[in-house]
């Protein structure tokens, strides 16, 4: 029994986001400034409006993973299809994800 237990405490500190992600949450982003960010470094691949285009996909079908998922992948960049972005600030990240939110909201 203390080995499973083990193991479920493993599995579930395996699921938490880094330190950044946790610090970034805790921002209250400005969707006006995360467009500028989103234009200047998101658009061109997932469009102005978040529906994708044949660079990237529609990235407003991935917000049901959650913002801290979405963070990490604009960090640390998701496989071999999307490159990170750690230079960002961590106001800027705050910024892109309310913008995100606010396309999503119409």
């Amino acid at each position: 029994m203390r080995s499973l237990l083990f193991l479920a405490l493993v599995l579930l500190a395996g699921c938490s986001f880094n330190e950044r992600v946790d610090g970034i949450l805790e921002l209250t982003g400005v969707p006006a400034d995360g467009e500028v960010v989103w234009a200047a470094e998101c658009a061109r691949c997932h469009a102005d409006d978040g529906t994708g285009n044949d660079l990237g996909p529609g990235i407003l079908a991935e917000l049901h993973h959650g913002d801290a998922q979405i963070l990490t992948w604009i960090l640390d960049g998701k496989g071999a299809e999307m490159p990170a972005f750690p230079e960002l600030t961590d106001q800027d990240a705050a910024d892109v994800l309310a913008h995100l939110h606010a396309l999503a909201d119409g």
